[in-house]
C-alpha cells in the first residue's frame, strides 16, 4: 500500500499518511465503497476537516489470510494525507456504519501513521 505513487507523494508532501484498516468478510462492490466515501466526505466537511483520501482495497487470499491470521474477504485501507488520528472515532465509526448499513460483516483492524515509505 505504502508503494501507490500517490501515497509516495502524500507523504513527500505532507510529511505523512495516515491509513485506517478494515476487513470486509466478502467481496466489496465499487459502488459501497463510493457510498462509504460519500458518506464519510460530508461528515468530515460537516466538521470543516481536510476530506481528500483514498480507498485501497485489497483481496485477502487464503496465503494473505493465513500470513495475517485473519480471513478471508477484502481488506480496505482509507489514507488521508497528514497525521488526522484526532479524526479516528469519526472515521471509524462513520466507515463502519456504512459497512453494516450494507449489511457487510467488517471489523476494524486499526489505525497507522507512516511517514517514510522505504
Amino acid at each position: 500500500m505504502l508503494q501507490d505513487s500517490h501515497i509516495q507523494n502524500w507523504i513527500r508532501d505532507y510529511g505523512s499518511v495516515t491509513s485506517y484498516t478494515f476487513i470486509v468478510y466478502g467481496i466489496v462492490d465499487e459502488k459501497d465503497l463510493v457510498l462509504i466515501q460519500q458518506g464519510l466526505t460530508i461528515r468530515l466537511l460537516h466538521k470543516s476537516k481536510n476530506s481528500t483520501m483514498l480507498f485501497i482495497e485489497e483481496i485477502v487470499d487464503e496465503d494473505l489470510a493465513n500470513a495475517l491470521n485473519q480471513f478471508r474477504g477484502t481488506q480496505i485501507n482509507v489514507v488521508f494525507r497528514g497525521s488526522n488520528k484526532d479524526l479516528e472515532d469519526l472515521i471509524v465509526s462513520t466507515v463502519s456504519e456504512g459497512l453494516n448499513y450494507l449489511r457487510l460483516k467488517n471489523d476494524f483492524i486499526g489505525v497507522m501513521e507512516a511517514n517514510e515509505y522505504v
